[in-house]
Order: C-alpha cells, then sequence, then structure tokens
C-alpha cells in the first residue's frame, strides 16, 4: 500500500506538470494568434493588400496553423500507462481530469487499507506492549518480591518450629504432671499403708 501511495502521488505529481505545460502552451498559440489577427487587422485597415499577398499571406496562415498544432502535441505517457503517445494539448487537458480522478480514487482506498492495516497491527501490538511492560515491572519488583517471598518462607519456618517445640514443651508438662500426680498417689498410699500397720502394732503392743 505504501508502494501505491507512492505511485499515485507521482502520478499526480506528473499530472499537474503536464497539466500546467500543456496550459502554458495553449496560451502561447492563443497569444500568438492574437498577434497575427492583429497584424492582419492592421493590414486590412492600411489598404496596402494586393491579391498576390493575399495568397501569400493564405499560404502563411496555413503554415501558422499547422506550426500551432505542432506546438500543441506533446509526448505522455499520461493516456496510457507505460506508452508514450503524441497527443494535443486540449485533448489531453480533457483527459487530465478522468486520469487524476482516478488517481485520486486509488489513493483514498489504499490510505484507508493502510490506516486499517496500521489500527490493527495497533491492536495486536497493544497487548504485546503490555506484556513487555508488565515483565519490565516485575523484573524491576524481582528483589522486592524474592525478599518477601524470603520473609514469608522464613516466618512460616519460625511459626513451624513454634509449634514444634510448644507441643514438645506441652507433652513434657503432661508428662510432668503424670508422675507427680503418680507420686502424691504413691505417697497417699503409703502414707495410708503406714498407719494401718501402726495402729496394728499399737494394738499389739498394748
Amino acid at each position: 500500500y505504501v508502494r501505491i501511495i507512492k505511485y499515485c502521488d507521482h502520478e499526480l505529481q506528473r499530472c499537474d506538470a503536464v497539466e500546467l505545460q500543456a496550459t502554458e502552451r495553449i496560451d502561447a498559440c492563443e497569444n500568438s494568434r492574437k498577434q497575427q489577427l492583429d497584424v492582419r487587422t492592421l493590414a486590412a485597415h492600411s489598404g496596402c493588400e494586393i491579391e498576390s499577398s493575399v495568397d501569400i499571406g493564405n499560404e502563411d496562415e496555413s503554415n501558422a496553423f499547422a506550426v500551432e498544432e505542432d506546438s500543441l502535441m506533446m509526448d505522455v505517457d499520461l493516456v496510457q500507462e507505460g506508452v508514450w503517445q503524441r497527443v494535443n494539448a486540449k485533448t489531453l487537458l480533457g483527459m487530465l481530469p478522468s486520469r487524476k480522478s482516478e488517481l485520486n480514487h486509488r489513493l483514498a482506498n489504499a490510505r484507508a487499507e493502510l490506516s486499517i492495516m496500521i489500527q490493527s497491527a495497533f491492536d495486536l501490538a497493544v497487548p504485546h506492549l503490555q506484556r513487555v511492560a508488565r515483565r519490565f515491572l516485575v523484573r524491576n519488583r524481582l528483589d522486592q518480591i524474592r525478599k518477601s517471598v524470603l520473609d514469608f518462607a522464613r516466618f512460616s519456618a519460625a511459626v513451624e518450629i513454634q509449634r514444634i517445640v510448644r507441643s514438645k514443651m506441652a507433652f513434657r508438662e503432661a508428662e510432668h504432671q503424670r508422675q507427680h500426680r503418680d507420686n502424691c498417689m504413691a505417697t497417699r498410699l503409703q502414707s495410708i499403708a503406714r498407719r494401718r500397720s501402726a495402729t496394728k502394732e499399737r494394738q499389739r503392743l498394748y
């Protein structure tokens, strides 16, 4: 599409240049024709024309007309692309608007297609750019993320160690309480047994 746009722009510039050149040639022919008419008018008013000079004037007029026609001919390849043709400037001026209209239509279509393609490329590029930007931001925060993960791991490890230590301390405390209860029960039983034995010994002696 960029190639088409460049081609259309170049062709439009060429059309403008050829149109200017054709207009200049037509204006030059019109000016020369007006000058010849002015000369004939002055000669007619002077009254010094004779028949031979009239014949010479007719021949000069035909020669001038041929020169004018030849000066209006232009070699262009705008009528048919890639084919050089010899065309009258007046005819060329009538054909250039259609050629320019066609080129403008192609140029507008190419620019519209190119804008659609650019918009589609932007739509496809935005998620990729967002992904790159997010990755860049994450990489910048990578040390902070690693530190937070490590801190959380240390905190979790400390909590687990505390749980294990507390469970062991609770088990030891429970075991100590159980042994203390057993010792108290043994002491109580021993005291009851000693009291009974002492009572029997006292009854036996007295």
